[in-house]
């Protein structure tokens, strides 16, 4: 520290709307699916196919459309639903997406990462560990 101090503990500061939304999605998959939309999106800005995506598309409707929080989180990020197309959830008009976007997601995947760590060091299964049964 400066002079022998210690460093400063600051309390966390508020959580923006983008990582209240985060922290409710429990799937690494859908997290996976956000990461590349908005990873493309932000490479490759002006390239229309990365700026828009269908949600009836069975993949994206099972990893984001029916998954808590995922809609919420690309709607915080300026994702819209297109009045033309009202199937097709696209980026506003003048909105880009940006690293600091795909730095949030990564961290809420590192977050799942490593509560499904410390869940099986502790012998209890994650919130979103789902067991299928077969009959």
């Amino acid at each position: 520290g400066y002079y022998g101090m210690p460093a400063a503990k600051l309390p966390p500061g508020r959580r923006s709307p983008l990582e209240e939304a985060l922290l409710q999605v429990q799937s690494l998959e859908s997290l996976e699916l956000l990461d590349k939309l908005v990873r493309n999106a932000a490479v490759q800005p002006r390239e229309e196919k990365y700026r828009r995506f269908r949600m009836t598309n069975p993949k994206i409707s099972a990893a984001i459309v029916e998954v808590p929080g995922c809609l919420q989180a690309l709607q915080a990020m300026g994702w819209i639903a297109n009045e033309a197309e009202p199937e097709f959830l696209c980026i506003a008009p003048g909105k880009y997406m940006t690293m600091a976007e795909v730095r949030k997601i990564e961290d809420a995947k590192d977050r799942l990462r490593k509560e499904a760590r410390s869940s099986t060091a502790t012998g209890t299964a994650p919130a979103s560990a789902a067991v299928k049964v077969q009959a």
